[in-house]
């Protein structure tokens, strides 16, 4: 994605078939969690500072601060049900899936 590579600040990775399958929706809730704990280990990420959305598509939006840091990264019942997130604080990774 060359736009994400210009902008300065902006940590942006994506995983590939050969980590498996991240998707809470497709696979045993153990090995997703495993799989999304060796990613971001192997990409220097502490999982307590993400957020995995639940994608509604909708048009909400949520602001996200410390206080949602670590939902829905390992447990998919603690996702925000949202479109999109936006945040001004650093240290704060957000996932998604695409399928």
């Amino acid at each position: 994605m060359p736009q994400l590579e210009k902008m300065s600040g902006l940590t942006h990775v994506i995983s590939t078939r050969e980590e498996g399958n991240m998707s809470f929706m497709f696979d045993d809730e153990e090995i997703v969690k495993k799989r999304r704990l060796e990613f971001l280990l192997k990409i220097h990420i502490d999982h307590k500072n993400c957020v995995a959305p639940y994608l509604k598509h909708e048009t909400n939006i949520l602001y996200v601060d410390d206080l949602q840091k670590g939902n829905g990264i390992l447990d998919w019942r603690t996702s925000p049900h949202i479109d999109a997130l936006i945040t001004d604080k650093t240290n704060i990774y957000f996932g998604s899936r695409v399928d």
